[in-house]
């Protein structure tokens, strides 16, 4: 694997103490998720580890049956950081070979199976994938692609012809784990890779901070290319919980609500916005049917403090607001919401977990003084590879931050916008950039304007995000190459736009526009849409 050169600074370095940093805590003795995993499997063999429909496995069924797959792999040639790509549907299986690639030593990537072809075509190639696991009710999307296949329906009984033992390879602690997709605006998705060693600090610190056992039970709910799922499938595997994994392709929250209910789910990670569709009055006539849960983990994007009010006030369980990036290994602070953050304009994202640090920088990059705004930025344990076959792009997100006594720490620059308040919590509002979250997905505006360009009826393109009744909708404001269409175009443009990228992306919303106001420097002034300007030149939709 072509990995991005990153040198790992000592966050212990006096440089650290102009961030606001979490607690230190030794790693160096802790075993890895793997190890950690194994340890879980010796000490609760028999119980269920991992539930989906009227199938279960327990947690010696998955580890024979990651082993195996994991033989085959290494059978297939795939060497130690050889990447393998997942694209099979949320299932038993799903689980068994992200545990089986990591049994090799490879890293895993998982690839959403409802993505257009072309999208998924362009994940697989862009990052050099050494091999791909698919399934029979997948396999019919991917007959163009050039990467070896294991197809688990087809080659299923060779896999299980081979030894479950557990491999005998030696993962090193700067060893990748897995690669998460995010959005570019080049129109191909980048790869951003993920250290074992950030992955076993944040596990260790979900296990210590929240007493994660053997009784708890946590529900998948989210697309396995999202990087939720990497945590919630772990946090639970590695603490000898049961995982669940939702009985649906999509997000439904009568069936979500439904599956708490019937199997006693505690655990819970998603988004604000799918949590506020599952304890709607429409969804939900009593919020105590919830009662099982203990933990619900929202990150993906910010709180909307009035919608969690009602609930906070009757219920005693745990609503926990996390803040990260996949750059970061997910999860870098957090926030136990109370009553009274619902009454805020911005919900705290919180403090440090173990050995993270963030501050605030200028457009200098120089850190800033509490209660100043600007760019959030983050150090530590879990900083990962950075963007795989992108070293300028990596050069431009992490840099090392150097002060007047030649102290230098590494640093991740979110693009997010905050500041952080007297009493050391982290408050979020949003991008600096075209990047965005949009519903909990990370979005990059700047990729839908670039393959809206592309189009052949489109010579220029805004694509912003409004709120209407404080739901995120998608807007796209474009310049036609012609002024007279016979045919509805924004019915073309959204065909045009579900062949290339996933729903969440397409916009909801076409404007029609004359012309775009040009800034001194030529440019599309992105406040123009801010201030109004454009939206009053605007045609009606059509």
């Amino acid at each position: 694997m072509n990995q991005s050169n990153i040198e790992l600074i000592d966050t212990k370095k006096d440089v650290a103490e102009l961030m606001i940093n979490g607690e230190f805590v030794d790693m160096q003795g802790e075993p890895n998720v793997l190890e950690k995993f194994v340890e879980i499997v010796l000490k609760y063999s028999h119980d269920k580890a991992v539930v989906h429909g009227n199938r279960a496995l327990t947690y010696l069924d998955l580890n024979k049956k990651a082993n195996k797959i994991a033989h085959y792999i290494i059978g297939r040639k795939i060497a130690p950081g050889d990447i393998v790509g997942i694209f099979i549907d949320r299932s038993l299986e799903m689980i068994i070979s992200i545990i089986g690639i990591l049994k090799a030593g490879a890293v895993y990537a998982p690839i959403d199976t409802s993505y257009p072809k072309a999208r998924i075509l362009n994940m697989i190639s862009s990052n050099k994938l050494d091999l791909l696991i698919t399934n029979g009710n997948s396999i019919n999307q991917l007959s163009d692609i050039k990467v070896p296949i294991i197809n688990y329906s087809d080659e299923f009984e060779d896999i299980m012809h081979c030894k479950g033992t557990n491999p005998n390879i030696e993962l090193k602690p700067n060893a990748l784990c897995y690669l998460i997709y995010t959005s570019g605006t080049t129109g191909v998705p980048k790869g951003a890779g993920v250290y074992h060693y950030g992955w076993k600090n944040l596990l260790k610190w979900f296990k210590d901070e929240f007493d994660l056992k053997k009784e708890h039970k946590n529900l998948i709910v989210s697309s396995i290319s999202f990087d939720i799922t990497q945590r919630a499938i772990m946090m639970t595997l590695t603490s000898g919980g049961e995982l669940h994994l939702l009985n649906s392709d999509v997000f439904d929250p009568v069936i979500v609500k439904d599956t708490i209910c019937q199997e006693g789910i505690s655990i819970i990670n998603t988004t604000p916005s799918l949590f506020y569709t599952l304890i709607d009055d429409s969804i939900i006539e009593n919020l105590e049917e919830l009662n099982s849960l203990k933990y619900i983990f929202l990150g993906g994007e910010p709180i909307n403090g009035k919608r969690l009010q009602h609930y906070c006030n009757i219920q005693t369980n745990k609503i926990i607001n996390v803040y990260g990036s996949a750059e970061c290994t997910d999860v870098s602070t957090y926030h136990i919401v109370e009553s009274s953050d619902c009454l805020k304009e911005h919900v705290p994202v919180g403090k440090p977990i173990y050995n993270t640090g963030f501050c605030i920088l200028d457009q200098n990059n120089i850190i800033q003084p509490k209660n100043t705004v600007g760019e959030i930025a983050i150090s530590g344990i879990g900083l990962g590879a950075g963007y795989l076959n992108s070293d300028e792009l990596t050069k431009e997100k992490f840099f090392i931050y150097q002060n007047e006594k030649d102290q230098s720490l590494l640093l991740y620059k979110t693009g997010d916008r905050g500041r952080i308040l007297e009493d050391d919590n982290l408050e979020c509002f949003g991008r600096t950039d075209l990047m965005t979250k949009l519903r909990g997905y990370r979005v990059d505006l700047g990729e839908i304007e670039s393959l809206l360009k592309e189009n052949e009826f489109i010579e220029e393109a805004i694509v912003y995000v409004d709120l209407i009744d404080d739901l995120q909708v998608l807007n796209a404001i474009v310049k036609k190459t012609k002024d007279k269409i016979d045919f509805d175009l924004t019915i073309i443009l959204k065909k045009y736009l579900k062949l290339q990228l996933p729903e969440y992306m397409v916009p909801n919303r076409f404007f029609y526009i004359n012309y775009f106001p040009l800034s001194s420097n030529g440019k599309i002034p992105k406040s123009a849409i801010d201030k109004g300007f454009i939206t009053k030149k605007i045609e009606k939709p059509r």
